[in-house]
């Protein structure tokens, strides 16, 4: 489920439980909400580095990235390479 999925369910659950006068099922219900304000604002981070790596490379930036997803790391252009393209 997306973040927002999870917010609506815990909401759901936490007022089912309100109703039902079960502790179990607010706590549930809480729960679940929390879990989805951490997946959107995880989603939201993940969307915003995206934005800026799109708008750096389309500047024609010296910024290369690897292509091994394993090695998570940027690198730079050998030196007479970024002489000539910065």
């Amino acid at each position: 489920m997306n973040g927002k999925t999870d917010i609506a369910k815990g909401r759901a659950e936490e007022a089912a439980g309100a109703l039902a006068d079960n502790d179990k099922l607010r706590g549930k219900g809480k729960t679940d909400q929390a879990v989805g304000q951490t997946k959107e604002t995880a989603r939201k981070a993940v969307d915003k580095v995206a934005k800026r790596m799109r708008r750096l490379i389309g500047r024609g930036s010296c910024l290369i990235l690897t292509e091994d997803v394993n090695q998570k790391q940027a690198l730079q252009p050998p030196e007479t390479e970024r002489k000539k393209k910065c």
